[in-house]
């Protein structure tokens, strides 16, 4: 049986889970050169830079939280599909150093954690 490889942006993903910060700083390297006038791949690679800053800051991970951000500045504070922001993520995983680089990084403290208190 072959399973099929891995996706650019499973590996992603997957450097985010591991903190592997220097694998992160390649690939986002990489997309850029790639990606330089394509709306639409741009914003398949937002979602994937969300995506993996969840990741990060669910595990505590600092050094993989701000590669991202350091590329992504605007999206500190985005939601995931359960309306949560990373910020979020880090306080429950009492991930402390994470929490203070989001707030460095601009996260918005009052920010609300949940669509359903939304409604």
């Amino acid at each position: 049986m072959s399973t099929a490889a891995p996706t650019a942006a499973d590996e992603f993903l997957k450097a985010c889970e591991n903190n592997d910060w220097q694998a992160i700083v390649k690939m986002q390297d990489q997309d850029q050169d790639q990606d330089q006038d394509q709306d639409q791949d741009q914003d398949q690679d937002k979602d994937l830079q969300i995506q993996g800053l969840h990741i990060a800051a669910k595990n505590g991970h600092f050094d993989a939280c701000a590669v991202i951000l350091d590329k992504h500045r605007d999206i500190v504070d985005a939601t995931d599909s359960m309306g949560l922001t990373p910020l979020y993520k880090a306080v429950l995983g009492t991930h402390e150093n994470v929490f203070h680089l989001l707030i460095r990084r601009g996260a918005n403290i009052l920010h609300n954690c949940f669509k359903e208190m939304n409604k």
